[in-house]
């Protein structure tokens, strides 16, 4: 699952994918009549303006709409989920609103999500305010970052709740973490991971962004999608995404190359290695040295004397070194200490 991303961020604002992001409820709007592989909650959009005209009226159309069901309302400003700033969290939503009662919790719910626009914005006229069907059923949900930033890695990236919660991660208020790397392949995954992964890259090929998406993933294995917004707007130092993935690829392919080309004295063959066994270095020298520390201890420790010290106690002499470094990280040979 190893998506082509835009290719250079420096001048991605007039690309025609980009142009499809931009409320909440207009991105949500775009996903669901595009998407084939997970769903968005029946939804409403109402300005601000209109609905402070007839508030009973837009009421009245909502309990209509939804039959009333529970809905949840939710904040879809310009000032937030967008290109330039993400403002996660910072404006109000309100679940678990009964939607039969038009005459007290509708308006009251509106009317929250309204005032937090007033925390930063003068005029709320044009602001929407995305009215959803509340996800029922939920086996987990949470948020997915479809890649690695930070550590300038292609990895999807999970923070999720499996108690049924729809909002426990989002809140900041826990959850398990789970680390997919791109380019694995879907028979490798769980059924519920499959189907989260597979939704994930249909939507991404329709942005080619990395992107901030928050989902749930129902009982009957069903992925809805709330919200999908551009991972660039928390980031300033991104540029060039798809070669940076590409460079992260050749850099195992190298990886894979010194350990094929380290082979036993023994038997000819490719070792098995651990970063924890006999001399350990994880703890000596840690697991990424650097380069003095690891030749001071390869000289003083693992190129001879490791099996130096064992031959006069009736152990097996062998004349090889005991620890290799593939990338940054040293190993033990496995083979060398079981077999001295």
């Amino acid at each position: 699952m190893n998506k082509d991303y835009i290719e250079n961020f420096d001048d991605f604002s007039d690309k025609e994918e980009i142009k499809l992001i931009s409320t909440k409820a207009n991105t949500l709007k775009v996903l669901e009549e595009r998407i084939t592989k997970a769903k968005v909650e029946p939804m409403l959009i109402i300005i601000a303006r209109d609905y402070r005209m007839n508030k009973s009226g837009m009421a009245n159309e909502i309990s209509k709409t939804f039959k009333g069901e529970k809905i949840v309302i939710r904040s879809s400003s310009t000032n937030e989920d967008c290109l330039k700033k993400s403002n996660a969290g910072h404006y109000t939503s309100v679940l678990d609103v009964d939607s039969s009662d038009t005459s007290n919790i509708i308006i009251s719910a509106i009317d929250i999500v309204l005032e937090s626009y007033f925390s930063d914005m003068d005029d709320i006229s044009e602001q929407q305010v995305l009215i959803q069907h509340q996800a029922v059923d939920v086996a987990y949900c949470g948020v997915l970052f479809t890649y690695d930033i930070q550590g300038q890695r292609p990895y999807y990236l999970i923070n999720y709740d499996d108690t049924g919660s729809t909002d426990l991660v989002t809140s900041g208020r826990g959850g398990k973490t789970l680390w997919i790397a791109r380019n694995i392949e879907l028979s490798q995954l769980e059924e519920q991971w499959r189907n989260l992964i597979v939704a994930i890259d249909e939507i991404e090929n329709i942005f080619k962004i990395p992107l901030d998406i928050e989902f749930a993933v129902n009982k009957n294995n069903e992925v809805i999608i709330f919200q999908a917004r551009p991972l660039v707007a928390n980031f300033s130092n991104i540029k060039n995404v798809q070669g940076t993935i590409k460079n992260f690829y050749g850099k195992i392919e190298d990886l894979k190359c010194e350990y094929k080309d380290i082979k036993s004295v023994i038997d000819g063959k490719n070792m098995m290695f651990s970063d924890m066994a006999f001399w350990n270095p994880s703890e000596i020298i840690g697991t990424s040295p650097r380069t003095l520390d690891y030749s001071l201890y390869r000289y003083i420790i693992t190129s001879e004397a490791w099996n130096q010290g064992l031959v006069p106690m009736g152990y097996r002499q062998l004349n090889d070194e005991l620890m290799y470094q593939i990338g940054i990280k040293p190993y033990i040979s496995l083979d060398y200490s079981f077999y001295s």
